[in-house]
């Protein structure tokens, strides 16, 4: 057989340069196999979801439902509207947030003293102070900006 001679190199040098061009040709063999596969691979993934979905149809089974509008008696909703007022709210403004007259915690009716507790926390949290309050409605402030009510 008659090839090109191989470069008189001592043994562990000439290991060295064969395992350099079998590391950059299996490293070019692998971009090349993920060129090719890949939008095969994403094609089927969407088939398989597309049956799984008409499955799931046919079964009555809600699929990607959106999720259900939050429940206005929700302190938790509350305790969002104190916190993103802590982050907007102008140093020099206040604003109004509505107490639900019932309020629930994760779907049930929450004592008095514990929405007390958990709207003072959203307060303190939030880096506001209550300027007024009734049954139905916290006025706040940043905290800071004048005397508490």
């Amino acid at each position: 057989m008659h090839g090109l001679p191989l470069p008189l190199l001592p043994g562990h040098q000439l290991a060295l340069v064969l395992a350099e061009v079998s590391a950059g040709t299996l490293l070019r063999s692998l971009l090349i196999a993920l060129v090719v596969v890949t939008p095969y691979g994403l094609y089927q993934r969407a088939k398989v979801q597309r049956v799984r979905a008409e499955a799931a149809a046919a079964r009555g089974e809600v699929v990607d439902a959106a999720p259900p509008p939050p429940d206005p008696q929700a302190l938790e909703t509350v305790v969002a509207a104190l916190e993103e007022l802590g982050r907007t709210l102008p140093a020099d403004g206040s604003a109004t947030v509505d107490v639900p007259d019932a309020p629930t915690v994760d779907g049930r009716t929450a004592p008095a003293d514990v929405v007390e507790v958990l709207l003072n926390d959203a307060v303190r949290r939030s880096g506001l102070q209550v300027v007024g309050r009734d049954a139905a409605q916290l006025v706040v402030r940043p905290a800071g900006t004048g005397a508490a009510g």
